[in-house]
């Protein structure tokens, strides 16, 4: 079993665009599935794959996590360095905290779903 190699940029489209559409329930599925992605890429970024010898810490921020710290914004200059073709290692530095993030953020979204879905509530 592998991590996801290539950056997740659909999937943090996906992500960008429920969040900030106020779409969370809405596309839930999909974003579900984006957030494991996401989670996947970050995670193989920040400490390797099994089995490998990889130590990649440049993927991990130098900065120390703030209240300041925007994660939509950050995921969105993610996705403008890839598509001009300027994503780096360096561009990644903080993928530590996009990983905490998502991992926070999916546990509420899926506990929002869940008690939704329990109620009867599918809309």
């Amino acid at each position: 079993m592998h991590y996801p190699e290539e950056f997740p940029l659909e999937e943090i489209k996906t992500i960008i665009a429920a969040v900030k559409g106020g779409k969370v329930k809405e596309e839930f599925q999909n974003l579900a599935h984006s957030a494991w992605v996401v989670q996947g890429y970050a995670q193989a970024n920040i400490i390797g794959s099994p089995g490998s010898e990889d130590n990649p810490t440049d993927a991990v921020g130098s900065q120390s996590a703030s209240e300041d710290f925007d994660p939509i914004g950050h995921l969105e200059a993610m996705v403008a360095a890839h598509e001009s073709g300027e994503l780096t290692a360096q561009s990644l530095g903080s993928m530590d905290f996009i990983l905490n993030w998502v991992v926070d953020n999916f546990a509420k979204w899926l506990k929002e779903w869940l008690t939704d879905m329990i109620a009867g509530d599918e809309d």
